[in-house]
């Protein structure tokens, strides 16, 4: 009797295809439930983000493509704790 998983197989070519295609998105991006606070700048409003992966995954997959990516400043920029 074969005991192969066929899905493991659909898994597999899938993930191959895809890299022939050349789709390496990362979205739905996973990030630990970490309190490392990061403080950012858009060019003019200032944002806190609850750690470096959440910023990362809102600038992957978040982020509207006409906007420049948010980047990390000093810390006493930001004084609310409005937490992304």
């Amino acid at each position: 009797m074969n005991t192969s998983k066929p899905w493991l197989l659909i898994v597999a070519i899938t993930c191959i295809i895809l890299q022939i295609l050349g789709a390496e998105n990362n979205c739905p991006m996973p990030c630990p439930h970490i309190m490392d606070p990061v403080c950012v700048n858009d060019g003019g409003e200032f944002r806190s983000f609850s750690n470096r992966c959440l910023l990362r995954a809102h600038n992957e997959c978040e982020r509207e493509a006409d906007k420049e990516a948010l980047q990390e400043v000093d810390s006493s920029n930001c004084e609310d704790y409005n937490w992304r």
